[in-house]
């Protein structure tokens, strides 16, 4: 009976501590919030208020490869500046390719997908990202990315 009783005590031990491990993996796997504000003038009236911001990343020491998209949210609004707010998975650098280890440096930039004029086709007379003024380069680790629009 007593070897019974020890043998339950040890199993529920090690169930616990498996319990434990899990609750701490699913922490670790939570998302990171990343903010980018698009700030600048509109030329035109915003008719259209409903578009799309697509995060992408790219191995920083990579030339000439596609962007991994690793996170996109849709918004609405009819004025400029306006705020999105990414959920970038934990595991992202997971879906980059070419693939990325840990240490490695990574680029993430911001797109818009965005019918501003509300004319049906997303081109230069909506608004649009300001190459001109700075690429969309995006900080995951800074509170807030300014991107400037035109």
């Amino acid at each position: 009976m007593k070897k019974t009783i020890a043998v339950l005590m040890v199993s529920s031990l090690a169930f616990m501590s498996c319990m434990n491990q899990q609750k701490t993996n699913s922490a670790d796997a939570e998302s990171t919030k990343v903010t980018v504000e698009f700030v600048g003038n509109s030329n035109g009236e915003i008719k259209n208020k409903a578009g799309k911001a697509i995060l992408f990343a790219v191995p920083d020491q990579v030339a000439d490869v596609p962007a991994t998209e690793v996170a996109s949210v849709n918004f609405e609004t009819r004025s400029l500046p306006f705020t999105v707010n990414f959920d970038l998975p934990a595991n992202h650098k997971s879906l980059i390719k070419p693939e990325v280890k840990d240490t490695d440096r990574v680029h993430y930039y911001v797109s818009l997908d965005w019918d501003s004029d509300g004319n049906g086709t997303v081109d230069s007379t909506d608004v649009v990202i300001d190459y001109d003024q700075a690429f969309p380069t995006v900080d995951i680790g800074s509170a807030t990315s300014r991107v400037m629009l035109k």
